[in-house]
């Protein structure tokens, strides 16, 4: 100890060291010492986390603690949603540790429905064990159906044009609106258990969309209502 007590002249990490590299050099003017690095990992995430390297963050959480990942998540989904990156902001924001509630107000501040499908869908997958969370489970099937159902209607709105020639940008938009409804109708047939069976068929009627009307009655065997 007293050899160290002066001050040291240079300090870099051994490279023939058999710990992995947890092995420093100093050397000041009485000799060079090699001095172990214990528990560095335990504290250094907490560096690339605050200069904003979250993926090395993670790396080293993964090995010392896994349930720190949630809180670093947090971080960079912040950042990217105060950057307005509001998709990967949705991704992470999926696995943190961030409450549901303040994620979906974010993203319905800012009539974000895209990426807050993202997120509702990513969070479903990720976070929830139905038997344990029904309750929740049915808000964000709910969520996802009105999503869903914004989604038809805006391209459906977009589709109903006076030019009814099949010019590239028809044909495009009729496609957008296949693919819309082929998606909702898997939604629906998917999550049918987790929905409220009147409120659905309410929505519908109110919107006007008899098509899926007709298709959900028929999925939940409500045969009076397809004869409706």
């Amino acid at each position: 100890t007293q050899y160290l007590s002066k001050p040291y002249n240079n300090i870099f990490y051994n490279p023939f060291s058999e710990n992995n590299g947890n092995l420093i050099l100093v050397s000041n003017d009485n000799g060079v010492f090699n001095i172990p690095l214990e528990k560095e990992n335990n504290y250094i995430w907490e560096d690339y986390l605050e200069i904003g390297n979250y993926d090395e963050a993670v790396n080293i959480c993964e090995k010392i603690n896994p349930g720190l990942i949630k809180k670093i998540k947090r971080a960079s989904a912040e950042e990217y949603y105060e950057k307005g990156r509001g998709y990967k902001a949705a991704k992470d924001f999926s696995i943190s540790d961030e409450k549901f509630e303040t994620v979906c107000i974010l993203y319905l501040m800012k009539n974000d429905y895209k990426n807050l499908k993202k997120y509702l869908t990513d969070y479903s997958n990720s976070n929830l064990d139905m038997k344990q969370n029904v309750t929740q489970f049915m808000l964000v099937t709910f969520l996802l159906f009105n999503i869903y159902l914004k989604e038809n209607k805006k391209i459906m709105k977009n589709s109903d044009i006076e030019d009814n020639s099949l010019n590239k940008e028809n044909i495009e938009l009729m496609e957008q609106n296949k693919t819309s409804l082929e998606n909702f109708s898997k939604f629906i047939k998917e999550n049918k258990d987790f929905l409220n069976k009147e409120m659905v068929y309410q929505i519908l009627k109110s919107n006007g969309r008899m098509e899926e009307f007709i298709e959900y009655a028929t999925i939940m065997q409500d045969y009076d209502k397809v004869i409706l």
